[in-house]
C-alpha cells in the first residue's frame, strides 16, 4: 500500500469534487456521491502511472482506499470547516 499515493489521491478527489460543485450549484448531493467513485479510481490510476508502478493491481486497491478516505475526509474536514465558517451543512 502506497500511503503517499492514497493521501495525495484523497486531497485531489475532495478538491476536484468541491471545485466541480461551483460549476453545478443546483446539482443534487447524489450527483457528487456518484462522481466521487470514478474520481477515486482515476486518481489511483494516475498515481500508479506517475510512479511507474504496475497499474491494475494497485488501481483497485488504492482506488478503494482513496474512495473510502475521500468520503471520510469530506465528512470530517469540509463539513467541519463549513460549520465553523457559518455555512451550515
Amino acid at each position: 500500500m502506497n500511503w503517499e499515493l492514497v493521501t495525495v489521491g484523497v486531497f485531489v478527489v475532495v478538491g476536484l469534487i468541491e471545485y466541480a460543485k461551483g460549476f453545478a450549484p443546483l446539482a443534487s448531493p447524489n450527483t457528487w456521491r456518484l462522481a466521487i467513485v470514478p474520481a477515486a479510481f482515476v486518481a489511483a490510476a494516475v498515481g500508479q502511472i506517475a510512479t511507474l508502478q504496475p497499474v491494475w493491481p494497485g488501481v483497485l486497491l488504492h482506488g478503494l482506499v482513496i474512495l473510502s478516505a475521500s468520503q471520510l475526509g469530506y465528512q470530517v474536514v469540509v463539513e467541519a470547516v463549513k460549520r465553523r465558517l457559518g455555512g451550515g451543512v
